[in-house]
């Protein structure tokens, strides 16, 4: 009789042993896939930093290679178009006497873009308060005069500034209110 309550001690002992040994070598499955993950969305990370990197370079040699106004503009649109793909924009830049900003560029749903060809810099409050101004639902929010999109339907203006000049204004329009 001891033989057999030994017997089946051991018995229990080794399937409790063999449980506890799938589950640790299950938990660790778990968390090398996890950790498979994590490298891989870190690898994603590192790899479109490097992208956004190389872009940014060839930008930055376009624009010094530019040889005029119309091709800097040509040279934003198709790096903006890289750079905030799938936004709608428009890059308005003061005229001569700074009493109006026209349109020059824009990429996106331009068509579909409630958008002005020129507007006075007092309806923009990104340029008002000298930096970026974000529109959208919120009660109460005033926005600017030249956005033409509906409360539902937000929106970000970033004045573009160098050596201490604001030369004009980023727009930047979401169409569909759930991009928000």
């Amino acid at each position: 009789k001891k033989l057999t309550t030994l017997t089946v001690s051991f018995v229990i002992f080794v399937i409790a042993a063999l449980t506890i040994a799938a589950a640790v070598s299950f938990a660790q499955f778990i968390l090398f896939r996890r950790e498979i993950a994590r490298q891989q969305k870190a690898e994603a990370t590192l790899h479109k930093q490097s992208l956004n990197i190389e872009i940014a370079s060839r930008f930055s040699n376009s624009m010094q290679a530019a040889k005029s106004r119309m091709e800097s503009y040509a040279i934003i649109k198709s790096y903006g178009q890289a750079i905030l793909e799938g936004a709608n924009c428009t890059i308005y830049i003061y005229n001569n006497s700074r009493d109006q900003l026209v349109k020059v560029t824009g990429w996106g749903i331009i068509d579909e873009t409630p958008f002005d060809e020129y507007f006075s810099p007092d309806d923009c409050w990104a340029l008002r308060r000298g930096r970026s101004y974000s529109g959208d639902a919120v009660k109460g929010q005033i926005n600017c005069q030249h956005h033409h999109g509906g409360s539902l339907n937000g929106y970000v203006c970033i004045p573009i500034s160098a050596a201490g000049l604001t030369s004009g204004s980023l727009y930047i329009y979401l169409s569909n209110p759930e991009d928000n």
